[in-house]
This record gives structure tokens, C-alpha cells and sequence, in this order.
């Protein structure tokens, strides 16, 4: 999830693809995926979402 975090913030598309590629190979849910690259960070579970505050918080650093 943090990887993808900072993938899309960092706006790299290439990057992007190779994280949602490994994701997808590692059998992540589909749903999830669409969830965090669609931004819908509220839609994550609780723990999820303490993953990408803390993720952002490191990011905007």
C-alpha cells in the first residue's frame, strides 16, 4: 500500500504500472487496488488508512 501511496503521489506512471503489476502478481485484491488509485483513501479499512497518513506524512517531508 505504501509503495503505491507514493507511486501515485509522485505521479511516476511507469512507476505506477510496475507497482500495480507487482500488487496484481502478489494477488492483492482488485477492489483495494482501484480503491487507493482512485485516491478513496476513506473507503480503507482503519489500518489501512494509518498506512497512508503515515505514508503521505514521510512523503511530504
Amino acid at each position: 500500500m505504501a509503495q503505491l501511496v507514493t507511486l501515485r503521489r509522485e505521479d511516476c506512471g511507469p512507476c505506477l504500472q510496475i507497482g500495480v503489476n507487482q500488487a496484481q502478481q502478489a494477488k492483492i485484491d482488485a477492489g483495494l487496488l482501484s480503491t487507493v488509485l482512485a485516491g478513496n483513501y476513506g473507503e480503507l479499512s482503519e489500518e489501512l488508512q494509518e498506512v497512508v497518513k503515515f505514508t503521505e506524512s514521510i512523503a511530504s517531508a
